[in-house]
This record gives C-alpha cells, sequence and structure tokens, in this order.
C-alpha cells in the first residue's frame, strides 16, 4: 500500500505532457507565422511583377508616342512652312492664318496615316461644300507599329505588342475643333513570367496654336559676328570684332608683323587653330558665363615676336604650343586641356599615348613667354610628347612625363647610343649591363629598370638632316620606354630633384625669366608634371602630377565623363553651333573620316557652312535675279545718307562695298571686309579683315532681317530649315503638349 502511494504522488509524466503541448503551440504559431511570411512575399512579388510588366507596357507607349510626335512636328514643319511661304497671299485673300495651318496640318497627319485601301466618309458644310467638317477613316496599323519600332530598333518585337485590329484601326478629323484622333489603340506586353497588361486608349492630336508675326525664335547662328567655313585672317592693323565667332578648319590667324586683331565676344569657336604668327598680336576674349567660351583644337604661335592674348573660359582639344621665338603669351580666366585619349566609348590605352589626343602645353621657340599667373584654374588632362612629326618615318610619339613643359625636358629622356646595344638583331634595343650603370650616373638616377618597359628600355626616333621626307640618310636618337604613364611621371620628378640646375639652364633657353608664372594651387595637372614659377625671375619648380584614383579615369569615372562631354560638346559646335547635336556620341566625339589608327582628323568634312545654307538655293536665286559679279540684293534699304541696311546673296567670293555697314551678308566664297559693318557676314570660304575693319553682332537686327525676308519668296529656302524651326518647337511650340490621350483603360478596368 505504502508503494502504491509513493508511485501517485510522482508528477513527471505530467511535466513532459506540458512541454509537449508547449512545441505543439509554438510550431503552430511558427508555422502560422511562415505561411503568412510567405504569403506577404509572394504577393509582394506578384506586387512587383505585375507593376514592372504595367512599367514596361507604358515605356512601349510612351515609345509609341515619341514616334508618332516626329509624325506630328513633321506636319506642323510643312504646315507652318507653307503658311509663310504664302504669306503675303493669304494675307490678300483674307485667310486667317492660323485656320489655314490648323486645316493644313490635319491633312499631312490623315496624309501619313490614311489606310488608302478603304474609302474616307466625311461631310462638308451645307453653305460651302468646299469646307470639311468631319471626317471618319481607318489608318494603316503598320505606320503606328514603325513608331514603335523606330525608338527602339534593336528589339522589333516591341511592335508585335500593338494589338489593334483592321476593323477598330479608324481615326476621325474634326476641322473645326483642328484635332486629329487615332482611336482604339491597344498595347499589350506579357512578361517570360506570365504577368501581363493591356492598354487601350485613344490618341488626339491637336493642332498647335502658332504665333505668325514671330516666326521663328532666334537661331544660334543669328547671334553671331563671323562664320567662316574655312578661316577668319586678320592680318592688318587695328581690327576689332565684337559677337561671336566661328571659323572652320583653317582657323583664327593674324599673321603679319604688325597685325592687331581683338576677338571678343560670349563664343569663339574654330574648328582648326587660334594662331599669331610672324610679329604679330591677337587677343581673343569670351564672355565668362554659362555657355560661354573659346573652344579650339589649339592655341599656336609662330614665327618671331608674336604676343597672343586669350582670356575667359578656354576648352582646347589639343596643346597650347609655343613654337614662335621671342613670343609673349598671357592666358587668363579658365583653361580646360581635357582630352587624354581620341574618343571616350570606352578606355583608349592606344590613342592615351598619341600626341594627337593629348591637352598640354609646350613651348618650343626660344626665349618666349608664357605668363599663366591670372588664371583663375588651370586643367590639364593630358601630358606632353615628343612627337613623330608631320613625315613620321616611322616614329611613335614618345611618353615624356609633364603636362607643362619646355622644349629641353626632352633631354631628360634623352638615352646615348654609347650606353646601347645598338648591334643586335633584336628592334627591341636594351641597354648593355655596363652601360646602364653609367647612365644612371650620368644622369644621378638609380634603378632605371623600375620606370621602363622591360621588353623595350628605349624606342628609336629617326630624322634627316634634309628637309626631304623621302631622304634615306636618316639619323636615329633614343629615348626611356616607360611602362606606364606613372612611371614617366615618377621618373621626370626624380630626374628634376637630381638634376635641377641643369634642366633650369636647359629651359632657360627657350623660356625667359617671366616664363611659365602660374599659381601651382590654381594648377590640376591629371597626365604629368608641370615646370612652373612662383612669379617673375624666381627659379623654376616641378610640381608631381594630382595622384588621381584610378576610378576617375573609368568609362564611368568623374574625369573621364568631364573629358567626354567636353570632347562631345566641341564637336557638336562645329558642326551645329549648339551644344548637342545628332550623331555625337562619346564612341564619336571628332570630325574624322573614320577611326584607323593613325588617320588624321578631316576637319572638313560636314562643313557648317552647308548645315546652315542651301547652297544649291542660292546658286539658283543669284542665277535668276544676281547681276554679272553673281551678287543679288534681296534687301536694300538707305538709311539716311551715310549708309544702306541689307541682305546680299553672293554665289562667289565677294569685297563688302564700305557704305553697306548694316544686314547680312551670305556668300558661298570668301568675303574681304574693310570698313565697319553691324550684323552677320556668314562665308563658304574665308573672311579676311583689312585694317581698320571692324564687325558687330546684332542679333537683334538679324533675326528681324530674317523674319521680314522671310516673306519674300525669292529668299525662301536660303537658309536651312532645321536652323530656325527645331524638331520639337516651333515659334515657342512644344509639340508633345499636343498630343494626348483619351478614354484611357488598363485591363479593360
Amino acid at each position: 500500500m505504502r508503494k502504491h502511494e509513493s508511485f501517485a504522488k510522482q508528477n513527471k509524466g505530467s511535466a513532459l505532457i506540458a512541454v509537449l503541448i508547449i512545441l505543439t503551440f509554438v510550431s503552430v504559431v511558427a508555422l502560422i507565422i511562415t505561411k503568412i511570411t510567405m504569403t506577404n512575399i509572394e504577393m509582394k512579388e506578384v506586387q512587383s511583377s505585375t507593376r514592372k510588366n504595367f512599367y514596361n507596357t507604358e515605356d512601349i507607349m510612351d515609345m509609341m508616342k515619341s514616334g508618332l510626335s516626329e509624325i506630328s512636328a513633321k506636319a506642323v514643319k510643312e504646315s507652318y512652312s507653307d503658311v509663310l511661304e504664302n504669306y503675303s497671299l493669304y494675307i490678300s485673300e483674307g485667310k486667317n492664318l492660323q485656320e489655314q495651318f490648323q486645316i493644313e496640318y490635319l491633312e499631312k497627319l490623315e496624309e501619313k496615316f490614311w489606310d488608302s485601301s478603304v474609302a474616307k466618309n466625311t461631310s462638308t458644310d451645307d453653305i460651302d461644300p468646299s469646307k470639311k467638317l468631319y471626317t471618319t477613316a481607318k489608318y494603316d496599323i503598320d505606320i503606328v507599329k514603325d513608331c514603335i519600332a523606330k525608338r527602339n530598333t534593336a528589339d522589333e518585337a516591341k511592335r508585335d505588342c500593338f494589338k489593334t485590329g483592321e476593323l477598330d484601326a479608324e481615326y476621325d478629323i474634326d476641322y473645326k475643333k483642328g484635332v486629329f484622333i487615332l482611336k482604339n489603340i491597344k498595347v499589350a506586353h506579357e512578361e517570360s513570367s506570365g504577368y501581363g497588361t493591356e492598354i487601350k486608349t485613344d490618341i488626339v492630336f491637336e493642332a498647335p496654336k502658332m504665333v505668325f508675326d514671330k516666326k521663328f525664335q532666334t537661331a544660334a547662328f543669328m547671334k553671331y559676328a563671323l562664320i567662316a567655313d574655312d578661316s577668319i585672317d586678320a592680318s592688318a592693323d587695328n581690327i576689332a570684332v565684337s559677337g561671336n565667332v566661328y571659323a572652320g578648319a583653317g582657323g583664327i590667324k593674324s599673321s603679319e608683323a604688325g597685325s592687331t586683331a581683338v576677338f571678343s565676344g560670349d563664343t569663339i569657336i574654330t574648328r582648326g587653330d587660334i594662331v599669331s604668327g610672324n610679329g604679330a598680336s591677337l587677343i581673343i576674349r569670351s564672355g565668362n558665363v554659362s555657355d560661354s567660351g573659346i573652344w579650339t583644337q589649339n592655341i599656336k604661335t609662330t614665327g618671331k615676336g608674336s604676343k597672343l592674348l586669350i582670356d575667359g573660359i578656354s576648352y582646347v582639344a589639343d596643346d597650347l604650343s609655343i613654337d614662335g621665338e621671342n613670343s609673349n603669351v598671357e592666358v587668363s580666366g579658365v583653361y580646360y586641356g581635357y582630352n587624354f585619349q581620341k574618343n571616350y566609348g570606352i578606355k583608349e590605352s592606344d590613342s592615351r599615348n598619341d600626341a594627337s589626343y593629348n591637352s598640354a602645353i609646350i613651348i618650343n621657340g626660344k626665349n618666349s613667354k608664357l605668363n599663366m599667373e591670372k588664371l583663375k584654374s588651370l586643367v590639364l588632362s593630358g601630358k606632353t610628347f615628343i612627337s613623330r612629326g608631320a613625315g613620321s618615318m616611322g616614329n611613335s610619339d614618345i611618353t615624356m612625363g609633364e603636362s607643362i613643359a619646355v622644349r629641353t625636358n626632352q633631354l631628360a629622356y634623352y638615352v646615348p647610343s654609347e650606353y646601347l646595344d645598338t648591334t643586335s638583331e633584336n628592334p627591341a634595343v636594351k641597354f648593355t649591363e655596363t652601360g646602364l650603370k653609367k647612365y644612371e650616373n650620368a644622369i644621378k638616377v638609380s634603378k632605371i629598370s623600375n620606370y621602363l618597359d622591360k621588353k623595350k628600355q628605349v624606342v628609336p626616333y629617326y630624322y634627316s638632316m634634309s628637309e626631304s621626307v623621302g631622304d634615306k640618310n636618316l639619323f636615329v636618337n633614343y629615348y626611356l620606354n616607360f611602362k606606364s604613364e606613372q612611371k614617366a611621371n615618377d621618373f621626370f620628378a626624380e630626374y628634376y630633384k637630381e638634376n635641377k640646375s641643369k634642366v633650369d639652364a636647359n629651359a632657360s633657353i627657350y623660356a625667359t625669366k617671366d616664363a611659365l608664372v602660374v599659381d601651382e594651387s590654381k594648377v590640376i595637372t591629371l597626365g604629368g608634371n608641370i615646370l612652373y614659377r612662383e612669379k617673375s625671375d624666381t627659379e623654376l619648380k616641378q610640381k608631381v602630377a594630382l595622384g588621381v584614383d584610378s576610378s576617375d579615369w573609368n568609362v564611368s569615372g568623374s574625369i573621364f565623363t568631364s573629358a567626354a562631354n567636353y570632347a562631345k560638346k566641341y564637336k557638336a559646335l562645329q558642326l551645329g553651333l549648339t551644344a548637342a547635336h545628332e550623331g555625337v556620341t562619346d564612341d564619336n566625339v571628332r570630325i574624322t573620316d573614320g577611326n584607323k589608327k593613325d588617320e588624321q582628323e578631316d576637319k572638313t568634312k560636314s562643313p557648317l557652312f552647308d548645315y546652315l545654307v542651301n547652297k544649291d538655293k542660292v546658286k539658283e536665286i543669284v542665277n535668276a535675279n544676281g547681276d554679272s559679279d553673281r551678287v543679288c540684293k534681296i534687301k536694300d534699304e538707305d538709311i539716311g545718307s551715310l549708309h544702306h541696311k541689307v541682305i546680299i546673296l553672293v554665289d562667289s567670293d565677294y569685297i563688302l562695298p564700305t557704305n553697306y555697314t548694316e544686314g547680312i551678308v551670305i556668300a558661298t566664297g570668301n568675303v574681304t571686309v574693310h570698313g565697319n559693318f553691324n550684323g552677320l557676314i556668314l562665308s563658304g570660304g574665308k573672311i579676311s579683315l583689312t585694317a581698320n575693319a571692324t564687325v558687330t553682332s546684332d542679333e537683334v537686327l538679324v533675326s528681324g532681317l530674317f523674319q521680314d525676308t522671310l516673306k519674300n519668296v525669292i529668299f525662301n529656302g536660303v537658309i536651312n530649315e532645321d536652323t530656325y524651326l527645331s524638331a520639337d518647337s516651333f515659334g515657342g511650340v512644344e509639340i508633345a503638349d499636343y498630343i494626348s490621350y483619351e478614354n484611357w483603360k488598363k485591363n479593360e478596368e
């Protein structure tokens, strides 16, 4: 009995049961939470996939709308131009210009979209049967599909997302309201995951409200004083140009002793170089506001005793090169030498080692001065080279370790043949073992091999004592060949430290005591080191190139992006005087015949004159209305008794009479200016300025003359319409604002 009582008092079994109950409860709760979490995740995935699919479907709609906008823009442009061309006729007939434009716009849309296999249904006014009220017809489905593919040619399959059937493909025109409606537009898109979205809508084209007393916004070219497709020659005394300036491949130059010329404008552009030569004095000044600046390939001096002042925001694709003896150059404002390779779609190791594609500053002319003391900032992305030269002779450009240098700096890289094994059949000439040690002792730099390319320690540079490129009596010099750009920089820094007095003495042959004056705190050199002075008559100093994080040089890095943007803008300005231009991409930032290695840039390609002016139309007008000198005066107004306001078309070279002092001159050939002129001179060749000549831009005068003259049927078509009638904007109207959706439905909501 005692034994039984003992058993009854034990509670171990009940505790186990309680634990099992708790575990079961926790498991059930955990299962519920897991189920809820999984459901929530699945719901979010569904929501995310649905949203993604909807956005992708909307993207297709946006592509289609963009394509439709292009069709609308073309219809607006053609209708607007027709009203302008017949301006006087429509006014004399008492027609409302907006109504006339509206009718033509709607009819041009109809011409584009109508499915001609199905007849139209048109109703007219009872009183005036020639006046249309409404039209209903079928539109061509393929035309709308093409609008999708046009914006995404890499994915033609997106055309198949357009689902409108032939029976539903209707359009309506309401001539009174001025609307054209593409009805029953249906787009459906399904993801590979199975999620799909269908959008149905009508697309409404509303005829824009145009302003016919101001037929176009002022175009970029109307703000210029001079536009020359070849060059601007200011080789005479006391020349002044005030206003924007453009010169082609021949550049802007002053090249006679005693010449003095001043160019001042917000924007100065040349495809070629800015050159002061043979004792001339040239001043180039730009504005200091957004979108102003001096854009050029090179800035140079040549001959003896030339002076050059550059003041403003300078964007230089290649070099500032002082090649003339006794030159005096001053640079102030902001200077960007932005290039370090040819194009910027990818890293181009080959072009980075090509002198043609690196921006640097070098003094090549003896006893020359370069003063940069007034610079607010100086940025140089490239470096200097011992250039292969025009004849080449098989030479490669030889990398130096500086961005700012004097010609004698190349002696730091020169290797006398006595230190080399030049008898070896191996074309990669190297130091002899004893020669390397002797060379290191001679230049006081140890462990040179650490800087050099092991496979090719030196490179040959061939030259001839004769000026004839074909001369077979060649001589050769050898120069160090480095592992990398940074090793070249490191070498020169070490060389200068050990050979400072030698470098200074050699530099003094080319650079005067007041040359290379610059505040080193305002200088950023990304490609190489610099030689500089803090002020005149002080010793030269050397500054190591900025150590830039390698990521900044990558395609998406800040330096890479900055250089690409400047290079693209320069090309766009050369092609159309605007910051962006069709076909200018990271992969194509230069005007060239192609991308073959060593191929020279063709700066005469895609001339700006042909972009602005219809030369065939000029020829036609001059043939029909011009005099024996092939000159046609479209507008010739006496202003008082002293001068004329004119618009002149010339299909040849032209000497501008001094009594013509205001207006516009458009000549397919060269133009010479003797006196004072206010307005625009646009030349298909060279513009030459003689002594005491002045040219001043006048945007108000020029745009007003163009506006007035467009009413003259004779002048119509001389200026290519794209230059003053934008593809997206006409008379201040944004085309996209006049295309909208109606009856929008998603998945038949």
